[in-house]
């Protein structure tokens, strides 16, 4: 947990950055770095660190503990949807303040330079953490199972274990956080502004300044970090079963 958050961290500055800056001020995730480098002390790459470690190691053993508890013995896809959403529904509520806390941390710095916002709600965004972690677990969950059926039935023989079990995991976080991209990106605004309103006007704001794409700014380097993240943590998740039996 303590080395997922030290390196994460960067790639979760960089996405806030975009996420909540308008796309005049920044313009890619690239674009953001490379200001970042230059106008910045190395430091503001961790800016939420604390947060995120408080989150990220309790978060992942109550998701996969909660997940293990009800996923069904014979790995049914749509049992495995449901024991996914359930371990997302378990993290969402005590996760919601540490989300916003981060949030504000790394929002704050860079290119805003309007006054510190009113202190909000720690319930402020919940509704898309909400859709973040329920849908959203049980698409990778879901996901993972059936890329790992196909790689041990088609695409995985001659590979090495460790690998025919990566890549699925890498797979199924990226498309588990191209999903629920929208939903995150309109929780970072929800969270960084008080002023930023309601779910609901939020999303046709956007759809009505940027359309579609505005739903995905940012959305390259977390799609890239879930690859990594997921590449690691399915195989260790699978290993420990095992071999553990925990």
């Amino acid at each position: 947990g303590f080395v997922g958050a030290l390196v994460g961290c960067p790639f979760d500055v960089v996405k806030t950055r975009v996420q909540t800056s308008t796309p005049g001020n920044i313009r890619s995730p690239l674009y953001c770095l490379q200001w970042m480098l230059t106008n910045e002390k190395p430091l503001a790459f961790w800016r939420g660190l604390t947060p995120m470690l408080l989150t990220t190691p309790i978060y992942s053993l109550v998701m996969f503990s909660v997940y293990d508890s009800f996923r069904p013995a014979d790995g049914d896809l749509r049992g495995s949807f449901l024991a996914g959403a359930m371990a997302g529904a378990a993290c969402t509520l005590p996760q919601n303040p540490l989300e916003l806390w981060k949030i504000r941390l790394q929002a704050r710095c860079g290119l805003d330079t309007s006054p510190i916002p009113a202190r909000p709600s720690i319930f402020r965004g919940l509704s898309m953490t909400a859709l973040v972690n329920v849908p959203g677990n049980g698409i990778l969950f879901f996901t993972n199972e059936a890329l790992r059926r196909a790689f041990d039935s088609d695409f995985g023989r001659g590979l090495p274990a460790s690998f025919a079990e990566s890549v699925p995991g890498g797979l199924a976080g990226a498309i588990y956080k191209l999903t629920v991209y929208p939903a995150d990106l309109m929780r970072a605004k929800l969270m960084a502004d008080n002023a930023s309103g309601q779910p609901l006007e939020l999303m046709r704001r956007i759809w009505q300044g940027h359309g579609l794409g505005g739903f995905y700014r940012g959305a390259s380097v977390v799609v890239l970090r879930a690859f990594c993240v997921n590449a690691i943590t399915f195989p260790v998740f699978h290993w420990a079963k095992r071999n553990l039996g925990i």
